[in-house]
């Protein structure tokens, strides 16, 4: 390979979308504020994004494999309404975002 070649995870089992989610994605989707009231960055809207996505933008990164799992997902709602659209978002956001 005449270019390095690097693995990154970023990733935290049994979470929802919200926490990995830019702020500016859940305000096109609708979502409501965060009200959890949690003090688990797991569990608050927009934290892992800020920590674990956000720093990763302006790497010279050329592909990526993303996959959300479904801990909340699973109902029909939410997957049409809010989880289809909602991943698109993150993604063109972190497009936009790198630039």
């Amino acid at each position: 390979m005449p270019q390095p070649f690097g693995l990154i995870g970023s990733n935290w089992g049994g979470t929802r979308i919200e926490p990995w989610t830019p702020p500016e994605a859940l305000e096109e989707c609708d979502v409501p504020p965060d009200a959890t009231g949690s003090t688990n960055p797991e569990d608050q809207y927009t934290a892992l994004y800020n920590a674990m996505i956000h720093p990763l933008i302006r790497l010279s990164i050329t592909g990526a494999l993303w996959y959300q799992g479904m801990q909340n997902g699973c109902s029909p709602y939410n997957m049409v309404l809010i989880h289809r659209p909602m991943t698109r978002r993150v993604q063109h956001g972190i497009r936009l975002q790198r630039g």
